[in-house]
């Protein structure tokens, strides 16, 4: 006995398993996005101990200079490290004119490159270049258009993250239940960034070259990001650890909507 499938049904069944792997893709972008975090949160702990001065966000250090300035001394620090922000976002802004699929396809060129120059600064000891190099890469980093669903979300600072999960909140407590996905979304972004702290900071205490081994990080993000069509997150972490369950699980509960959206 044979059967057919009618042309709908084919469609039918093309469209499910293109959900399913875009659903898959998307958990693997999501702890992407949540690496990008941690590296930026470790990088921040870096510039306040190493630099003495954020390096991921900047409304301090520009008041910073109106103190320095009213206090009638130069503050080169903190220009050199405001400007050196806004040209690695002015770099990102031409590498990925436009925001298009094109441009991000750049993403594990900028990644790869940037944690590659972290490295080459620290082991040739180009250290007194940390002050313009560090901010510059999170510059980079920052403009990157990084969206999550309807969400853009700004990898190096938690300011924009702290309020639009307070606006999420608000939003959800009126009764707009389509919008609780962001409250998890946005909190566990700053936790995650706060773990990067912590990890930024011991690695400043324990480690001669801090900088290198995030190097690296950005460096294998990157070439998680150029394969990550071809290679799911749960298909990456059983290669490196041979694990036989699904990591997908244990974080599906942070992203899905709740059901009295549907």
């Amino acid at each position: 006995m044979c059967f057919t499938i009618g042309k709908s049904e084919r469609i039918d069944v093309e469209e499910n398993k293109k959900e399913q792997d875009l659903t898959k893709y998307s958990y693997a972008f999501v702890v992407w996005t949540y690496c990008l975090i941690l590296l930026a949160g470790a990088v921040n702990v870096y510039g306040i101990k190493q630099l003495g001065s954020t390096v991921s966000h900047h409304t301090g250090n520009f008041s910073q200079i109106a103190i320095y300035s009213y206090e009638k001394q130069i503050p080169f620090q903190f220009i050199v490290v405001i400007l050196s922000f806004f040209l690695g976002s002015v770099t990102s802004g031409i590498v990925l004119a436009h925001k298009t699929t094109e441009g991000k396809k750049a993403y594990d060129k900028i990644l790869i490159g940037g944690g590659i120059a972290l490295c080459m600064m620290e082991v040739l000891r180009f250290q007194e270049w940390a002050i313009a190099v560090v901010p510059f890469w999170l510059g980079m980093q920052n403009a990157m258009f990084v969206t999550y669903k309807e969400a853009v979300v700004r990898t190096t600072h938690m300011t924009g993250a702290l309020t639009d999960a307070g606006f999420a909140l608000g939003s959800y407590l009126r009764g707009n239940t389509k919008e609780i996905w962001k409250v998890r979304f946005y909190l566990l972004s700053m936790i995650v960034f706060v773990v990067g702290g912590y990890f930024g900071n011991f690695l400043v205490g324990y480690s001669a070259f801090p900088l290198s081994f995030v190097g690296v990080m950005y460096s294998v993000i990157g070439l998680w990001y150029m394969n990550m069509e071809e290679f799911s997150f749960e298909e990456c972490l059983s290669w490196l650890f041979t694990l036989e369950v699904t990591p997908y699980e244990s974080i599906v509960w942070i992203f899905k909507d709740d059901k009295e959206a549907n």
